[in-house]
């Protein structure tokens, strides 16, 4: 035996049939996309942003494919990115907003999401804690067996916020930013 081969026993005998090789039962699935967002100030400040999800998915055996797939997390993506995108705003065409005034509260910081649907500049953490929970909510109406393994909201190479695990459900509803959808 070279150790690549399994064989089943029977009481008394041995059996050189190979041992059944089991499925996985589930599929996981990895997705991301790119937007960009900026603030509004007098000379608009642009900055990109990459949201990645990690779902797992039962697999469909009857070759019926997956409820949830590559193309359908990429369709949740694109919402999810056209509520966080933010066309930019030019002078003089848009003076009014670029005029509205925009007030934080001290010692607030965060990441430089669309600051006019905001109340206030909201933390990498608390945006990626909002994106979990509206994921979570969008998967569980779509297919209930699909679950939301990983949230990352990076807007650089080097700050990134990750919700994962546990964290997801309690991200449910979330509370921290009054941009409902």
């Amino acid at each position: 035996m070279t150790g690549v081969e399994e064989t089943m026993q029977t009481v008394g005998e041995s059996s050189n049939e190979p041992l059944s090789v089991r499925q996985p039962s589930t599929t996981t699935i990895s997705s991301a996309i790119e937007f960009r967002s900026g603030c509004i100030r007098q000379c608009p400040q642009v900055y990109d942003f990459s949201v990645t999800a990690v779902v797992t998915t039962p697999r469909v055996t009857d070759g019926g494919g997956a409820r949830t797939d590559q193309a359908a997390m990429r369709g949740l993506l694109q919402q999810l990115a056209a509520i966080l995108g933010h066309r930019m705003l030019w002078y003089p065409e848009d003076v009014a907003e670029l005029h509205r005034p925009v007030l934080w509260p001290a010692g607030v910081g965060g990441p430089r999401l669309p600051l006019q649907h905001w109340r206030i500049r909201p933390t990498a953490g608390n945006v990626a804690m909002w994106i979990a929970g509206w994921l979570g909510d969008r998967l569980e109406v779509w297919d209930p067996n699909t679950a939301l393994v990983a949230v990352e909201l990076r807007e650089s190479p080097n700050l990134a916020a990750i919700v994962r695990g546990v964290d997801i459900e309690d991200c449910r509803g979330f509370p921290g930013l009054t941009y409902g959808l």
